[in-house]
């Protein structure tokens, strides 16, 4: 997404990640692989994905939505 997104373009992310300061219960510890052939990964935290790309992007909101903090939208500007 960042690498078209237009300079001052804003990306707006609704999507599930792992907390970033608790370990994965151990029901989502054995589902994750099962999980994972589904084609999604309940083990990724966002703070992983974001890593490659804060060179590029700013994060302008992240927000906790549902499901106790899984669900969360995050809003990016690409520099």
């Amino acid at each position: 997404m960042v690498r078209v997104t237009k300079k001052g373009g804003v990306i707006l992310i609704f999507d599930k990640f792992a907390p970033e300061n608790k370990a994965l219960s151990p029901l989502k510890k054995f589902l994750r692989p099962l999980i994972s052939l589904l084609g999604t990964d309940i083990g990724v935290t966002f703070k992983h994905l974001y890593q490659d790309e804060q060179d590029d992007v700013i994060i302008v909101e992240d927000q906790d939505l549902l499901f106790n903090g899984m669900y969360r939208k995050i809003r990016l500007l690409k520099k």
